[in-house]
């Protein structure tokens, strides 16, 4: 039988308003649970970066992108029909999720590029107070009667609370010693006794937060007051 010449190819289906605004709420709502729900993962991502298991925060990530169908259907949402409109909802829960773990690893939340280490200063008897010890080279120096006892101190800060600060001394390539140390309005304070110059000194600062250690050397060279 000969196909009829006005037979429609293509027929436009039936748009109800009704319809569409239903489905364009379910859309915005399973967005907007989507975002809060990546943006808090970020923020506990982040948390477990800080605390050394970065690799648990990752494999979460994974584990929910590939498994995004049913993450969605637990939370009581609706998957886009549309196949872009479901890559959209993807990228914003991956993208989100990574933007969120980018800023707790940053000021005024945190930082992961370690505390504040510098300004070594060493107390001065004669004026009651604290003198920078000049640095050349990477090295600091300074000129001591024979036979001194030196209190130091190095200022250590940082955006979190810092929970431990420990000092070791070596000299000449030996073994290095603990020694005592206060640590007290972003300064920690140690002494060394009985120095006899000329002298060279590695100081050890180790900066405990969130039970990661971070260190920093201060080489000092001690020289005899001609």
């Amino acid at each position: 039988m000969a196909k009829e010449k006005d037979q429609e190819i293509f027929v436009e289906p039936e748009f109800v308003e009704k319809d569409f605004l239903l489905s364009e709420k379910e859309r915005a709502k399973s967005t907007i649970v989507i975002f809060l729900l990546a943006a808090g993962l970020g923020l506990f991502s982040g948390y477990l970066f800080i605390i050394g298991i970065w690799y648990v925060g990752l494999l979460l990530m994974f584990i929910l992108l590939l498994s995004f169908k049913r993450l969605v259907e637990a939370l009581h949402l609706k998957l886009p029909q549309r196949g872009s409109q479901v890559f959209i909802l993807v990228m914003v829960f991956m993208l989100t999720w990574i933007l969120f773990w980018t800023v707790s690893l940053n000021p005024p939340i945190t930082s992961v590029g370690g505390p504040q280490v510098t300004g070594l200063q060493v107390y001065d008897a004669s004026t009651s107070s604290w003198t920078a010890l000049a640095q050349s080279n990477g090295a600091y120096s300074y000129s001591i009667p024979h036979n001194s006892n030196l209190s130091f101190r190095v200022y250590a800060s940082y955006i979190s609370t810092i929970s431990n600060v420990t000092m070791t001394v070596s000299s000449g390539g030996g073994t290095p010693i603990s020694l005592p140390v206060t640590y007290h309005n972003d300064y920690a304070y140690f002494n060394e006794s009985y120095v006899v110059p000329p002298v060279i000194y590695d100081f050890n600062v180790d900066v405990v937060v969130h039970n990661t250690s971070y260190s920093t050397l201060f080489e000092v060279q001690i020289f005899s007051i001609s």
